[in-house]
């Protein structure tokens, strides 16, 4: 029977380029590496074995989710990752481009102007007060 390490191997198909995942993988495309009972993401697992530590969070040069190349994993963190998705032009549909969204910018605009309460803003907008006060706080709607 392989060990832990000689499973994790065994899963993987070398390239030129990404080395591909060939186990279970999430619905994002992410490598998923069963420990015991525990799921570790196969990336991470990966840049644990090249550097014995685990980092907070390990980001794909390749923008492939399934590749577990040491070569195209970076450690960083979640701030690192970020400015890598928005700097690739991945980060999303924000503000009235989004299908959830039920404030438009102009509302934004209002809210933010306005003396009422999160509770009574809340229920002009049809929205719960804590998405007024996300976008008074500018934790959400920072581009208006």
């Amino acid at each position: 029977m392989p060990n832990l390490i000689e499973r994790f191997w065994n899963k993987i198909r070398p390239s030129a380029g990404c080395w591909e995942w060939i186990g279970a993988r999430t619905d994002r495309g992410y490598g998923i590496f069963c420990r015991g009972k525990q799921r570790v993401p196969a990336h991470r697992y990966m840049a644990w074995l090249m550097s014995g530590k685990t980092p907070e969070v390990v980001r794909h040069t390749c923008d492939n989710p399934g590749c577990v190349n040491p070569a195209h994993l970076r450690n960083g963190t979640q701030s690192d990752n970020m400015l890598d998705c928005a700097a690739k032009g991945r980060h999303g549909p924000y503000g009235e481009q989004h299908g959830s969204s039920k404030l438009t910018a102009a509302a934004v605009r209002v809210i933010r102007k306005s003396a009422a309460t999160n509770e009574a803003l809340a229920r002009r907008y049809s929205v719960d007060r804590s998405t007024v006060r996300r976008a008074r706080g500018r934790e959400t709607w920072r581009h208006v």
